[in-house]
């Protein structure tokens, strides 16, 4: 913490050379996650875990997460050390991983891959969080480009990770991931040690929302949420299936994806400086529900790609737009705790039930019909945001 009489001026100097150090603690905490998260069904599957065991240990991970993290989140913001936890909580990743790959025995696998999994949102959520608080002790408000870096760190992962399996398969993969980790808890002292760490004229100031003042935005989300993340189940799919694309092609199409959020997220640093945030969440989520459809009605790869180069500044907008929201709203002794809610605890819920109904609907319909059901919730879920705004905004009108 800063002494009370400590001022931005007299920091100022400090923060801004530990800033290309707070980079990196982002980019290899993407790293991380990108030399990991995706391989963690694949190395399952090479383990001879069944297609339903491998669904099993997700389901619960799924609902550890949904209880686990908002609880760690809580824990941070009551004994004020975040810091520490996202270095635990970073630990436990690798060591679940390390644990995996030392020991793939049934028991180890299945423990350590709910552990991976808890862990795998949680460090992007603290790391994420931690970076914005660091901004604002100078009052940097380029939250875009920490979320850039983030992206820039897992898809470069995600690029060196056909070379490395190519040379030392999944003990290649994880040994990164492992080393990356490290990486990032040997360079976290340039994170601040909790998220209410600023200088005291900044929190005499803080405007802070009750959570009461929330609900729009968690209800919005949980509808967006069902729409993206059940979509984004089984997009990939449709490509491989019904559209006849290649793996090959698939790996490129989700590095493409990546790529094209990045230069969005420092884009959009500006028009978050003068405007609400909710307006661009909005802006997205709408937008996103044309995207669905337009991946529903997809019918080469030459057509996906195009999609793809629209869906990076929609994907951004509602990525970062929320981060930076719930950010700004929400008081420095609680953020972790609304950040984890609404980043994680809402869109598990919301997948958890969605994924099912909407999978039988994958298996028995067009894929037209599945993606504009995405598209639908998406567009609910912006439509809530939306009138929820007009209304605050008439009552205030007359007030």
């Amino acid at each position: 913490m800063f002494p009370k009489a400590l001022k931005r001026s007299d920091i100022a100097s400090h923060i801004n050379e530990m800033y290309p150090q707070l980079l990196l603690v982002i980019f290899f905490s993407g790293t991380m996650r990108g030399f990991s998260a995706p391989y963690f069904n694949l190395y399952l599957d090479a383990q001879d875990f069944s297609g339903t065991l491998i669904g099993i240990v997700l389901s619960i991970a799924a609902l550890v997460e949904l209880v686990g993290i908002p609880m760690l989140s809580n824990l941070a913001d009551r004994t004020n050390r975040h810091r520490t936890m996202y270095r635990g909580i970073v630990l436990a990743y690798i060591s679940a991983i390390f644990l995996m790959l030392a020991f793939p025995i049934t028991a180890v696998l299945f423990a350590g891959m709910i552990v991976a999994q808890v862990c795998f949102r949680s460090t992007f959520i603290f790391v994420i969080q931690l970076a914005f608080t660091k901004l604002e002790q100078v009052g940097k408000s380029n939250f875009g480009r920490v979320r850039s870096i983030s992206a820039s760190g897992f898809v470069v992962g995600n690029l060196i990770s056909g070379l490395i399996f190519s040379i030392a398969q999944f003990t290649g993969l994880f040994l990164a991931a492992i080393a990356s980790g490290l990486a990032v808890i040997g360079l976290s002292n340039a994170l601040p040690i909790n998220t209410s760490d600023k200088p005291t004229d900044d929190i005499n100031n803080t405007q802070a929302t009750s959570r009461r003042q929330l609900y729009p935005v968690f209800v919005a989300q949980f509808f967006a949420m069902m729409g993206l993340r059940t979509g984004f189940a089984f997009w990939l799919l449709h490509f491989q299936e019904n559209l006849g694309i290649a793996t090959e092609q698939i790996t490129l199409i989700v590095v493409v994806s990546s790529l094209m959020e990045i230069p969005w997220y420092n884009i959009l640093d500006g028009p978050l400086r003068k405007h609400s945030a909710v307006w661009f969440y909005i802006a997205g989520a709408l937008g996103f529900g044309v995207i669905w459809v337009l991946i529903g009605s997809a019918t080469s790869l030459l057509w996906v790609m195009a999609i793809m180069v629209l869906r990076g500044p929609m994907f951004a907008m509602v990525n970062l737009s929320m981060l930076v929201h719930v950010n700004k709203v929400s008081h420095p002794r609680n953020v972790s705790t609304n950040q984890a809610l609404i980043q994680i605890t809402i869109p598990s819920l919301a997948a958890l039930l969605a994924s099912a109904p909407l999978g039988y609907v994958y298996d028995n319909a067009e894929p037209i019909i599945f993606f504009s059901i995405c598209a639908a919730l998406m567009v609910m879920g912006g439509g809530i945001l939306l009138v929820s705004q007009l209304v605050s905004r008439k009552r205030k009108r007359f007030a």
